[in-house]
């Protein structure tokens, strides 16, 4: 693979993490709701779900999955039952102040694990994805593609996706944002929530017609 595939490779893949959707929503409401650390752990872990999905789709049994409409209902039904418990969640926090967040390492430790449970399952049962990676990597995948390309190909789209959902997470978590995410956190929480749950009805409501 040459400079110039691999630029285009990339720069598609950052044009479809920006892209506005279930997994930047989620992202921005743990944040908000949980803080900095909790969103960028939920970012982290859904690049691995990328990756999955990017490794999968070159070697062409996302295809196999694909092409199975019960496999693609159940994965859909599933991340939208997941975005709904995070709306749901979300808007039922209540604001915290700082001298009120726990330091106890056990529940922070079970605290991580819940983001990082989220963020990976939010982008693995998501199969649009891989129609994502499909349409990209059709353009640059052939017969004679090694395992060192098909690497390249999937940690390229990992790390510019974990990039982007880190930073957006910082970015929210700002200490120059937070007293205003602070001042106005309880209507910020239950927008979000209400968000994501409208956003997880509409993938249920599309997963069942889809499926009929």
């Amino acid at each position: 693979m040459d400079f110039i595939s691999w630029a285009q490779i990339a720069l598609i893949c950052f044009l479809g993490a920006i892209s506005p959707g279930p997994s930047l929503a989620m992202v921005v409401s743990n944040t908000v709701s949980r803080g900095k650390l909790y969103g960028s752990i939920t970012g982290i872990f859904h690049a691995f779900g990328i990756v999955i999905w990017a490794m999968l789709t070159v070697i062409g049994i996302s295809a196999v999955v694909l092409s199975s409409g019960s496999v693609m209902t159940i994965a859909q039904v599933i991340g939208a039952c997941l975005i709904l418990y995070v709306g749901y969640r979300t808007y039922k926090t209540n604001p915290k102040k700082p001298s009120e967040k726990t330091t106890d390492s056990k529940h922070l430790r079970v605290n991580l694990g819940k983001a990082a449970l989220e963020g990976f399952v939010i982008s693995l049962m998501n199969p649009k994805i891989a129609l994502f990676f499909l349409a990209i990597f059709s353009h640059f995948v052939d017969a004679n593609s090694s395992w060192t390309e098909i690497g390249i190909m999937g940690l390229t789209a990992g790390i510019i996706d974990g990039i982007w959902y880190t930073g957006v997470a910082i970015t929210v978590g700002n200490a120059k944002v937070i007293p205003v995410i602070e001042s106005n956190s309880s209507v910020i929480l239950k927008v979000s929530g209400i968000l994501l749950a409208l956003i997880a009805v509409y993938l249920l409501i599309s997963s069942i017609t889809s499926f009929f």
